[in-house]
């Protein structure tokens, strides 16, 4: 009976230990699969943020990030200039947008993160900051933090392009760590100039293919094209591009990236033998006449505006310090300022703010020359045989507004053209660089090979005509009668 009794008592005490030890074992099982419905959710929610961002077309040319249940859209400009939208969970632009702000911390060279402040702000209808001009920004990653009603979100954009100012006179937009200048002409044809993020072209060589949707029309192979150095496609010339969004996808490195804007303004052809520079929603055609330099606002077609109440100017130069107020005049019905003596209007870096009610409106190229050209469909003739001088071209800052200035009034910087145009032109047979403000640029024929390192200015040349009245610095024929 007693060994009897021993082994019940050890039966009963080993099945308390088992009992005891699958209690012990039961718990993590559950947190093992607590942790892997958490993961599960978490990745499905990451999905759903990515569907939605890949569903939404960037409006300003900028960059999509997730702020919680909404979207924020971030366009971040060289020169420190950011803009914004934020959209709600649908995709439609949040109500109110003037009950919200946001905070967006930069990254520069050297100690200086500039933490910038975005306010809304009616008359651009968007939500604009600057930060300090000094700061040479470079494109890491940024936080943002914003305050969307009484809740506050926050978020961290990675892979974006830091926007460059127009070269050819076009439309500027980031896709991903790329960025592309388009160019639409009334015939249909769009012309896309891709660089990557340190600033090289993106051509044939790249093994980078491009395709272009407008709206709901079916998406259009842009195709690279030796002879105009871009990539080349054709658009339904119906299209009504300044109502209907245009969404880019680079398909280069392995990945899709994707850009796009809210209406893109088609150029137009010169009726001058002058240079089309898009400032916003209007084709400006700039041409020498003798002494004067005439400004003629147009639409798609080619007609020129006969609105005299605009106001005009350009900035003329790599450090843009020639300011020219372009006055209407009636017997040529045109905008037009006299030259300076010695102003290189040919071959220096040149930008045009159009304000209407208001409203500032600005467009760049890298020269009238190149604009020129990249409009006529003609191969780009930046060579610098004519040249600025060296020593000026090295010293230069591309033309730029002062951003503090232009946002403490009510006309403020357009998408994508408020940002530095940050490059130095190279001639063929020289090697002389410079490293400035964000980086070189060298520019070479039959295409534009484009360079950037972490700093970059504007020194451009080109073939010198002849035809511009003695005693004024500009020799480029387009327009002299």
């Amino acid at each position: 009976m007693k060994t009897k009794h021993i082994t019940t008592k050890h039966m009963l005490f080993g099945a308390l230990i088992l009992g005891t030890a699958a209690g012990c074992n039961k718990e993590p099982a559950d947190s093992t699969a607590k942790s892997e419905a958490e993961v599960q959710a978490a990745a499905t929610a990451e999905t759903t943020v990515a569907v939605k961002l890949h569903a939404l077309i960037p409006r300003l040319g900028g960059s999509l990030l997730a702020l919680g249940d909404h979207q924020l859209e971030l366009a971040i400009h060289q020169n420190g200039l950011i803009e914004a939208l934020l959209f709600d969970g649908s995709g439609k632009l949040v109500s109110e947008p003037e009950k919200h702000s946001m905070t967006v911390d930069l990254q520069a060279q050297g100690d200086a993160d500039p933490k910038v402040e975005l306010k809304w702000d009616a008359a651009q209808a968007r939500f604009l900051g600057q930060a300090d001009t000094e700061a040479q920004l470079v494109p890491e990653p940024v936080a943002v933090t914003a305050k969307i009603g009484a809740k506050s979100e926050q978020g961290k954009l990675a892979d974006y392009a830091l926007l460059t100012t127009p070269r050819y006179g076009g439309t500027v937009l980031a896709a991903g760590i790329y960025q592309a200048e388009l160019i639409a002409r009334p015939d249909g044809q769009l012309a896309a100039f891709v660089t990557n993020a340190e600033g090289a072209a993106v051509d044939a060589d790249a093994k980078a293919s491009l395709e272009a949707v407008v709206g709901a029309d079916p998406a259009v192979k842009l195709t690279w094209s030796p002879a105009q150095a871009c990539f080349l496609g054709t658009i339904d010339a119906k299209a009504k591009l300044e109502r209907t969004p245009i969404k880019i996808a680079l398909n280069a490195d392995g990945k899709t990236h994707i850009g796009g804007l809210g209406r893109l303004t088609v150029t137009a052809a010169a009726q001058h033998d002058g240079a089309v520079i898009v400032a916003g929603q209007f084709p400006v055609e700039l041409s020498l006449n003798g002494e004067f330099l005439e400004a003629r606002v147009l639409d798609a077609s080619g007609k020129a505006s006969a609105d005299a109440e605009l106001g005009l100017k350009a900035f003329v130069g790599a450090k843009a310090d020639q300011e020219l107020a372009l006055a209407w005049n009636a017997p040529c019905a045109c905008y037009r300022a006299k030259i300076a003596a010695g102003l290189q209007l040919d071959a220096s870096p040149i930008r045009v703010h159009l304000t209407q009610h208001g409203r500032l409106f600005t467009g760049a190229a890298l020269s009238l020359q190149a604009a020129h050209d990249v409009n006529l469909g003609a191969k780009a003739k930046l060579d610098a045989k004519a040249g600025l001088d060296a020593k000026a071209g090295l010293d230069a800052k591309a033309p730029e507004l002062d951003a503090k200035a232009a946002l403490a009034s009510n006309a403020k910087g357009n998408v994508a053209a408020d940002a530095h145009a940050k490059a130095n032109a190279t001639a063929k047979a020289a090697a002389d660089t410079a490293t400035v403000a964000r980086g070189k640029v060298d520019v070479q024929v039959p295409k534009p090979t484009v360079s950037v390192s972490k700093s970059a200015t504007a020194s451009v040349g080109a073939d010198k005509k002849a035809g511009a009245k003695a005693g004024v610095g500009a020799s480029l024929s387009l327009g002299t009668r």
